[in-house]
């Protein structure tokens, strides 16, 4: 029988694609799951509208986390840490620290997108990789300082 997938299958297919696989398999487990159904002209001219749709809105998100980029990369932040004699760093800056100094100057983004593999500890200028997934990277940068007592 040659369905239309609704979802992407493991060992079977992606979303949209058309594929001819037994009956029973078909009637008793993809259509009343709702992963699949019967390929007709109809439900081929419905599913092409839905992927349109969808190819829309996949370059409207696109388009959105260009612009977030462009204001990350036009951000800076700039950390005060207290110092000791020996010029250790007390304290650090997580991800946490980042995404919420970025949320004061009107940039919100998810947590999961800041890639740090540890906290920052030195002094000094550091890049921060902002993934948004899709081929999108920013590049933010953040300066750690000494504190002014």
């Amino acid at each position: 029988m040659k369905v239309i997938l609704t979802q992407d299958i493991d060992n079977i297919g992606r979303q949209f694609d058309t594929k001819e696989l037994a009956d029973g398999y078909v009637r008793n487990f993809l259509i009343p799951k709702r992963l699949a159904i019967v390929a007709t002209e109809r439900a081929a001219a419905r599913i092409a509208a839905k992927k349109a749709e969808l190819v829309k809105k996949e370059h409207a998100l696109i388009g959105k986390l260009k612009t977030t980029t462009k204001e990350i990369q036009k951000t800076a932040l700039s950390f005060p840490m207290n110092v000791n004699e020996k010029g250790e760093v007390y304290g650090s800056v997580n991800a946490a620290l980042i995404i919420e100094s970025l949320k004061e100057k009107g940039v919100v983004i998810p947590k999961e997108t800041v890639q740090m593999d540890k906290p920052l500890k030195h002094l000094g200028e550091h890049r921060i990789t902002i993934d948004f997934g899709r081929g999108v990277k920013a590049y933010l940068n953040v300066v750690l300082r000494k504190s002014k007592f």
